[in-house]
Parts: C-alpha cells; structure tokens; sequence
C-alpha cells in the first residue's frame, strides 16, 4: 500500500534565507545515490517535481528533505517515483485548496 509523504514533514521542511529553494540535479544525485541522468529522465517525464530555468533543472528542497525525512527518520517504505507522486498530488491539492478559498 502506497503511504503518503507525511504532512507534517511537508509542512515543517522550509528553506533557509541562505539556502535557495531548488537543488541542482547533480547534487540531488549525489545526495540520494542515484544517477543524474534517471533524474533528468523523471523531471522531463513529470514523473519528478521540478522546475527548469532555462536548460538547468531545479528539484524543490523541500520535496528532497521530505522524501529522507520520511524514509530515514520515519522508516517510510516507499519508491521515489511513489513518493514523488504522491507529493506531488498534495502539491496540487494545495494549490487548488488556496484557490478556491481566494475564490
């Protein structure tokens, strides 16, 4: 059974003033042990949240810090594609809920 990123984690994981809000996906590589290139693969896919500036993607802070806070603090049994998809479905649902209460 799929588990959700915790709500928690994704409310409490905020950037820092010294820290920019995306991670370049070299670093996001290195830090998880995957290669760059599935990463690439996955932003272009939409499989991963992601934003491109220019040719250089970006991956949120947030989603990277959440996604280990579940799996290593909270011992989250999930894949990164789950994950990655069900945190981005929040997103989405929190970006239509913060319109509809603008509405």
């Amino acid at each position: 059974m799929e588990t959700p990123p915790s709500t928690s984690t994704a409310e409490t994981v905020k950037t820092t003033d010294t820290e920019p809000a995306f991670m370049a996906v070299p670093d996001v590589g290195v830090m998880l042990g995957v290669s760059k290139e599935y990463l690439y693969a996955g932003l272009r896919e939409g499989r991963f949240p992601g934003v491109r500036f220019g040719r250089t993607w970006g991956i949120p802070r947030a989603f990277i810090r959440g996604f280990i806070a579940d799996v290593v603090e909270l011992g989250l049994m999930t894949s990164f594609e789950d994950y990655a998809a069900s945190w981005i479905a929040q997103a989405r649902e929190g970006v239509a809920g913060a319109s509809e209460v603008a509405a």
